[in-house]
């Protein structure tokens, strides 16, 4: 699927990317600049859903549920990725991508 859409999200300067069904918390490494979201914890966690050996993984959670909180700034998008005991998973800001 990223293939057929990733050539979109270039053009239009797309930063990040959210999907969820799997009932998992994770972010990849950026490809070509996009940074790429799971967040599925609307159902029941699937406790093991994540590849922990994946090239493409930066960090992932499915110990429990969890929320995003996103902040989108003109100039930056900053998340966090929280527990549903209230700890901080994952953080981090996102720039714009480079003008071409």
């Amino acid at each position: 699927m990223r293939r057929k859409l990733e050539p979109l999200f270039l053009r239009y300067r797309v930063n990040a990317v959210f999907s969820g069904h799997d009932h998992i918390y994770e972010r990849t490494l950026p490809q070509q600049g996009i940074h790429y979201f799971v967040t599925g914890a609307g159902g029941s966690t699937r406790r093991g859903g994540v590849d922990l050996k994946s090239p493409l993984r930066a960090t992932s959670y499915d110990d429990d549920n969890h929320f995003m909180l996103i902040d989108v700034e003109h100039q930056q998008i900053s998340f966090q990725a929280v527990s549903e005991t209230g700890r901080i998973v994952d953080r981090g800001v996102i720039k714009p991508l480079e003008q071409s």
